[in-house]
């Protein structure tokens, strides 16, 4: 079981990598090379067995490919009569061209574009590539001896063993890796799963870990499979070329990925340098943030509402100039590409955020005003509440009516603050109430009774002393407003009823009527109610009779 899954897996590896060697196969083996007058010319290499020759150039009749096939092919036919040795190749020079041959077989005619092409004399060029020319006739004849090919294919056996044991290693290492770090990370994972209320699974953090896990084997076998492939292939000479091929697909941009490395690599140590610092220097900052929030630390004018509104500013503050300093030194930062972007995604922020900074600069100017806390009760326009929480851009205010209304912190830098619980929280906040009484009735004794009704108020601020004022003489009545004071604002409409009650309950106890809100002429009797009656169906009357007085 075991082997049969090593070996499909090899086989899967093996297929996946047949599309990339099909489409390496279909790439062009043109080139362009550039001769002593700067002019671009097309040229191809002259291969055999999958090995680059020499490189020839093309002509207008005949295209630079075409012209290294037939190159190619005349050496392979050459390589093949064993009656041709690899001595009797000769440069025969003309006056402008050099031609080789073999015997009297011709295998390539050099001419002066040729040379210009590799910066070299034509004669030059012609005794260099007929040594080449040489070798690879002995090498083809070399590779194609019986004893030869046996000792590939013993060679190419060797291989695709190992292949198979690497395979079956990286199959039990996956497997042993697997069980491995699910017994160390279960009781891990359990609490992450606790502490997160479940927003984070367990069992989805696993699948991300083990999928994870599953393609960097799977990345392995790959790669594993395609070097061994590709060397199986490169051992035979009908195959070389694949094999070739295949290898450099592979090792080509790893090599390259390897070099960029290195030469990134001292702007990594120098980022790696300033992430480090900053991460330190934002450390202390919130070190020095909590002190002051704990009273550790003590500064002289500074509100401890300000703490963690500064320590926001000063930490964005610092890591835009992290980000400043670190830019020269990210991977790509320098390319066309990656400044295109960073100047679209500025204008975006540019037009799209203009409210949102608005709301946000707003948000720290009431900071620093120091306008409302968190709790106070505060109007703003039509809106009454107390406040809930207050964000960046907006702040949250719950009414007395259970509604959360949700103003934006612009709108509330524009508009009047009516703050109840400032003055509360010091001298009480005053809670009044206005009633309309006739000429006939004595102004001191109106105000003794608005008094008694302020005395019997309950809720209103210990020790605090109650007042009355007459606010004007109307046509056919008197305005007076009793005064008392509050030490909670979220209590001033429970305040305010309490003495409405009193109020009534006082001018009803000694017959003076209430002429509000207005009046016309005397009535018959006067509207006032019988004490005997304050009690009337459906209320119930107090269990201490002391207490309805008061």
């Amino acid at each position: 079981m075991a082997i049969s899954r090593v070996i499909s897996s090899g086989l899967f590896a093996f297929y996946a990598l047949c599309a990339v060697l099909f489409a390496l196969l279909g790439l062009s083996s043109s080139a362009f090379a550039a001769d002593e007058t700067g002019s671009v010319v097309q040229t191809a290499p002259v291969r055999l067995d999958g090995v680059d020759l020499f490189v020839v150039r093309g002509l207008s009749s005949l295209p630079a490919e075409k012209r290294a096939a037939n190159i190619a092919k005349r050496i392979e036919g050459i390589a093949t009569d064993h009656l041709i040795s690899p001595d009797m190749l000769r440069v025969e020079s003309k006056d402008e061209f050099d031609s080789i041959y073999a015997g009297d077989r011709l295998v390539v005619t050099l001419v002066e574009a040729d040379a210009k092409v590799e910066g070299v004399k034509l004669h030059t060029l012609a005794y260099a590539t007929t040594a080449v020319i040489g070798e690879a006739i002995t090498r083809y004849r070399d590779e194609r001896h019986p004893r030869a090919l046996l000792i590939k294919l013993a060679w190419a056996i060797g291989y695709a063993l190992g292949l198979v044991l690497v395979v079956y290693l990286l199959l039990r290492f996956r497997s042993w890796s697997i069980r491995f770090i699910e017994s160390r990370l279960q009781q891990r994972m359990a609490a992450l799963e606790n502490a997160s209320r479940s927003i984070v699974r367990a069992q989805q953090v696993w699948r991300v870990a083990e999928a994870l896990l599953m393609f960097t084997v799977g990345l392995l076998m790959v790669i594993v499979v395609a070097l061994g492939v590709s060397e199986v292939l490169s051992l035979f000479p009908w195959t070389r070329g694949i094999g070739i091929a295949l290898h450099d697909a592979l090792v080509m941009p790893l090599f390259g990925a390897g070099q960029a490395f290195m030469s990134y690599l001292p702007k990594l140590v120098t980022l790696l340098l300033i992430v480090l610092l900053f991460s330190f220097l934002l450390k202390m900052m919130r070190t020095t943030f909590e002190a002051i929030e704990q009273g550790r630390l003590q500064l002289k004018g500074f509100d401890p509402e300000w703490t963690w509104p500064t320590y926001r500013l000063m930490r964005f503050g610092v890591l835009a100039f992290a980000v400043v300093m670190a830019y020269p030194f990210i991977p790509g930062s320098q390319s066309e590409a990656f400044k295109g972007m960073t100047i679209l995604l500025g204008v975006l922020i540019s037009i799209g955020s203009s409210s949102i900074i608005s709301n946000i600069v707003a948000g720290y100017s009431m900071t620093y005003r120091r306008a409302f806390s968190i709790g106070d009760r505060i109007r703003v326009g039509e809106t009454l509440g107390d406040v809930t929480e207050r964000r960046l851009l907006v702040t949250h205010v719950m009414t007395p009516k259970n509604e959360e209304v949700v103003i934006p912190n612009s709108i509330i830098l524009s508009s009047e603050i009516v703050n109840y619980s400032t003055m509360a929280k010091q001298d009480g906040v005053i809670v009044s109430s206005t009633v309309g009484i006739g000429y006939d009735t004595p102004w001191r004794q109106v105000e003794s009774m608005l008094l008694l009704a302020a005395s019997r108020t309950l809720g209103k601020k210990p020790g605090s002393t109650s007042f009355v004022r007459q606010k004007s003489l109307n046509s056919f009545d008197v305005t007076y407003e009793v005064y008392v004071f509050c030490d909670k604002a979220q209590q001033m409409p429970v305040l305010l009823t309490e003495l409405n009650r009193q109020i009534l309950d006082v001018f009803n106890e000694y017959g003076v009527q209430i002429m509000t809100p207005s009046y016309e002429s005397d009535p018959d009797t006067v509207k006032i109610v019988p004490r005997d009656q304050w009690y009337a169906e459906p209320a119930q009357p107090p269990a201490n009779p002391q207490a309805g007085a008061a």
